[in-house]
């Protein structure tokens, strides 16, 4: 039997050889390690990947924004730019939704004239942004990465220590962060944020750091604010200086402005304006001409203002040819640059106290004046007070085209000051540009659905009116009573019929006032401003027109206590007492029971805005028809008495006019009703 066939040779064959156990047992474990170890290798390196590409697109998405902010050349900065962009670049943070849509917005700014300590914050706290963001992989940790940070950043903002008065008579006020408030504004943040299950671990790290950058942002913040509420004290004083025709004392609160800010614009413009309209215009024409073409040079997108002071200035000179020019550039350039001078991100939307008294409703309307080309801004109204008192008919076609330009600028504010400033600078003329706006109803009613207003023009007129908008003009309560909101009214309409009801839509959405937000129906007041080819006119309603006249009667006895009146209005008064004598009729229309009374008098009596009242006994009533008709004011009062049959008393027709109430007198003889005359009360 050889050794292989032994059965010792056949038991070691059959048997486990040593260590063969111990290799497969270490073979085996190192599987089980080494599969979880490989994954574990792949996913630190997978993971180790995904951090360095999204550290990678964060400096891709901040770079942009930061360069904008880095490479600024440093220069004297205009302080109401730099308000301007502090408040815009907040108003953004708020309102968008996510970091790229900011990032892209910071990118597009132009940063010329912000101060270099504004923009160095900025580009301090978007680093740190930077560093957060490129720790985030998920979406959702971005997400919620710049949830936390525009909060902080926009919470701490509204911590301020407000030191003195912040108004517009105070010295300024003095504004500080309150950091122990930031600091707990922090910790509620991260809270919300630990809920949330999201940033928990960056935020623990970089916290400090964001924190010190969001303080120092705010610092900066305010002392710029500060700065800024000083330098707009020396001008509200100008504004209000030139509302009193102070032009001295605008001169100099102007004057001071500059000096406190040599680069900003506004008091640049009040100052040239307040020599121009001084006793010492002409005299320092050749230093105003200058100032102001500099200013246009260095402006041209805002130079609009400056034109319409420089045609007044060549126009006090005699140089008349000169003077329309820069009218007529005023009046092209306004449009054009509408955005630039109305920007909505202007300051002054954050001095909203200015609404709540006269004074401050004076500052604001004459900024406004300046920036929309209304009121004494007005170049088209400028050329039209020249060619007015040249006693040029133009003058009418010079307003309607301000109506028009203020219409293409899309901007209503102040319309219904520019009618006033209208009626201040032609009088009672003004109003013979359309002579028949007493006949145009405004129609006020609610929708079955919703918190709107249905708005409505009835014309009972026979004149159709074109191209015609409605603006409104409402007031809500807890509103100063000389301020109120100016909201278009629908799509301009292709035509106002005669005889006939236009439709301007339904007014809806809500209107903020102060710290309040109403709707079209909270609205204690309404009344509308219709700008048409034919005119520009006011469009109440019948209730308003009632009181309107009411109160007009006793304005007007008590300025006649005080002035005279002008030769227009006496002329105009004397023409219709004398064609109400002879062109004036009633007729009896006789019906089952009480008779109806046809009133048929000259049209050209509409002017005065009339009011009609029918004194019948010891009644008083209104014609229920009232229209213009073959050029004549036609009247009906419904079932007054049966007029024909026994003795009645005198009718008495009450007109109230603009210039006084009108009593017209029909009496009772043998042969019937005669005309008794015309008497002016």
């Amino acid at each position: 039997m050889s050794d292989t066939d032994s059965p010792a040779s056949s038991q070691q064959s059959g048997a486990p050889k040593p260590g063969v156990n111990k290799r497969a047992a270490i073979g085996c474990l190192s599987v089980l390690l080494g599969v979880p170890l490989i994954f574990g290798i792949g996913w630190w390196f997978s993971q180790n990947q995904a951090e360095r590409a999204q550290e990678q697109a964060a400096q891709e998405a901040f770079a942009p924004a930061l360069e904008e902010l880095t490479s600024q050349e440093v220069s004297p900065y205009d302080v109401d730019k730099t308000v301007r962009v502090l408040h815009g670049l907040d108003l953004a943070m708020e309102s968008q939704e996510d970091l790229e849509t900011h990032l892209a917005y910071l990118a597009r700014q132009d940063y010329r004239g912000v101060s270099p300590d504004v923009l160095a914050a900025r580009a301090e706290l978007l680093g740190v942004l930077q560093e957060l963001y490129g720790s985030q992989t998920e979406l959702e940790e971005q997400q919620a990465m710049w949830t936390f940070s525009s909060k902080l950043l926009l919470s701490t903002l509204s911590i301020v220590q407000v030191g003195g008065e912040a108004s517009m008579t105070s010295a300024g006020a003095n504004f500080s962060v309150d950091r122990e408030q930031a600091q707990a504004v922090l910790a509620k943040l991260e809270e919300e944020q630990a809920a949330e299950r999201a940033l928990q671990g960056d935020i623990r790290d970089l916290k400090t750091e964001l924190f010190n950058a969001l303080v120092d942002y705010s610092e900066v913040y305010y002392t710029h604010l500060e700065e800024w509420d000083r330098l707009c004290t020396l001008r509200d004083r100008a504004y209000l200086a030139a509302n009193a025709g102070d032009w001295a004392s605008a001169e100099l609160a102007a004057k001071a402005a500059m000096e406190m800010a040599p680069h900003e614009t506004e008091a640049h413009l009040l100052y040239a304006l307040a020599i121009v309209e001084g006793s010492g215009g002409l005299e320092r024409a050749d230093e105003v001409e200058a100032m102001l073409l500099n200013y246009i040079d260095a402006h041209p997108e805002r130079s609009a203002p400056a034109f319409v002071i420089l045609g007044q200035l060549h126009h006090d000179q005699g140089r008349s040819d000169q003077a329309r020019l820069d009218f007529q550039q005023a009046a092209t350039y306004y449009p054009r640059q509408a955005e630039a001078l109305t920007d909505m991100l202007d300051p002054y939307k954050m001095r909203s106290y200015l609404r709540a008294t006269p004074e401050g409703g004076f500052v604001l309307g004459r900024y406004k004046d300046t920036m929309l080309g209304s009121g004494s801004f007005s170049p088209n109204l400028r050329q039209a007070h020249i060619l007015f008192e040249q006693n040029d008919p133009a003058w009418k076609k010079a307003v309607l085209d301000h109506f028009y330009r203020r219409r293409s600028q899309g901007q209503w504010d102040y319309l219904m000051s520019d009618l006033q400033f209208c009626t201040d600078l032609f009088g009672e003329r003004f109003r013979e540009i359309y002579p028949n706006d007493s006949y145009l109803d405004l129609v006020v009613t609610s929708p079955l659905m919703g918190d709107g207003i249905k708005l409505a023009v009835a014309n009972r007129s026979e004149r159709t009116l074109h191209n015609a908008s409605l603006v409104m003009c409402l007031r809500f309560p807890d509103m100063h009573p000389d301020d109120y909101e100016a909201v278009p009214a629908g799509d301009t309409q292709q035509a106002v019929m005669s005889k006939d009801s236009t439709d301007f839509g339904t007014l809806e959405g809500e209107f903020t006032v102060g710290n309040r937000v109403y709707s079209a129906q909270d609205a204690y007041e309404h009344r509308a401003i219709l700008v048409s080819n034919e005119g520009v006119m006011w469009v109440d309603t019948q209730p308003f027109k009632l009181a309107e006249a009411a109160e007009f009667r006793e304005q007007r006895a008590e300025k006649l206590a005080q002035e005279e009146e002008s030769e227009w209005t006496e002329q105009v008064r004397t023409r219709a007492v004398e064609d109400l004598q002879t062109k004036s009729s009633m007729t009896i229309e006789p019906a089952m029971g009480d008779d109806d009374l046809h009133f048929r008098l000259p049209e050209a009596l509409s002017i005065g805005r009339p009011s009609f009242q029918l004194k019948y006994g010891n009644e008083y009533l209104r014609p229920e028809q009232n229209e213009l008709q073959n050029g004549m004011i036609d009247l009906v009062f419904a079932a007054v008495d049966n007029l024909v049959d026994g003795e009645h008393p005198p009718l008495e027709l009450l007109v109230d006019t603009n210039f006084g109430r009108v009593k017209l007198a029909w009496v009772e003889t043998p042969a019937g009703w005669v005309f008794g005359g015309v008497e002016l009360e």
